[in-house]
């Protein structure tokens, strides 16, 4: 009865453990289509060379493990930002702004939420791109001091927006 216990549960495990493995890849495959769509999304919007594109991957992952969220997370940001017409440089800067946004801002649903405050606020006071990690900085130091969360100060800002520009 041992030994047929035992032949069972080395049985089970080797199961489980090749359960775990295909579970893995098929992660793995996921995880690699999610950046496939993004950086075709990106393509779209963007005529860089291979190269840049290379470079670019390079550089999300490195900020997607800095930031603590992913290659695709970041390429989606850099795209939504190169739609409406920045440079390859000037979007990823911004998408960087926007993930920690979301990261350190209150009650932020998403990185599109934080995108679209950060593009209001700049079209808002005319500001230019490199400076987006300051308003981030001013919407979170904001967040803190008064009663008010990072989220309610981007959603001010992107509804009064084009009254701010006049």
């Amino acid at each position: 009865f041992k030994k047929k216990f035992n032949s069972i549960m080395q049985y089970l495990s080797m199961t489980m453990s090749i359960h775990q493995v295909l579970a893995e890849l098929r992660k793995g495959v996921q995880y690699v289509r999610e950046i496939d769509l993004a950086l075709t999304e990106l393509k779209k919007v963007t005529d860089e060379t291979e190269e840049s594109y290379d470079k670019f991957l390079d550089t999300a992952a490195k900020t997607g493990a800095r930031l603590g969220t992913t290659i695709s997370a970041v390429t989606e940001a850099t795209a939504t930002f190169a739609k409406l017409g920045y440079t390859m440089e000037q979007a990823t800067e911004m998408a960087e702004s926007a993930i920690v946004y979301k990261n350190v801002g209150d009650n932020i649903a998403s990185t599109e939420d934080a995108a679209d405050s950060i593009i209001s606020t700049m079209k808002g006071f005319r500001l230019e791109a490199s400076e987006s990690m300051a308003i981030v900085d001013r919407f979170n130091e904001v967040g803190n001091r008064f009663a008010i969360t990072s989220a309610g100060i981007g959603e001010a800002l992107r509804l009064s927006a084009s009254a701010l520009s006049e």
